[in-house]
């Protein structure tokens, strides 16, 4: 199993009190692993894939005032997929 930790930006775009489109840059910093599965050989050889994702902090950059309460679901699924992104291509590079 190999972990990596990852610092990832992300993009979300936000709208201010006027209803324009306001770009803000979310920053994570998170821990990611991943052991892949061994599906052949003897079964006490044989395991599932497993891994995880821990984000310990998201930082903000941009003109509205956010903080990690304000993000929603759809926001902190982008954000945990750019971070397992980023640790693919570190592994696998």
């Amino acid at each position: 199993m190999r972990e990596l930790t990852v610092i990832v930006p992300v993009t979300l775009i936000r709208q201010d009190p006027l209803g324009c489109d306001v770009y803000v840059v979310a920053t994570a910093t998170a821990d990611v692993w991943w052991s892949p599965a061994r599906l052949s050989g003897p079964p006490e050889l044989c395991y599932e894939e497993e891994g995880g994702i821990e984000i310990y902090s998201v930082t903000f950059a941009g003109p509205l005032p956010l903080d990690e309460s304000h993000l929603t679901d759809q926001e902190w699924q982008a954000i945990e997929s750019a971070c397992i992104q980023t640790y693919m291509k570190e592994v696998t590079s």
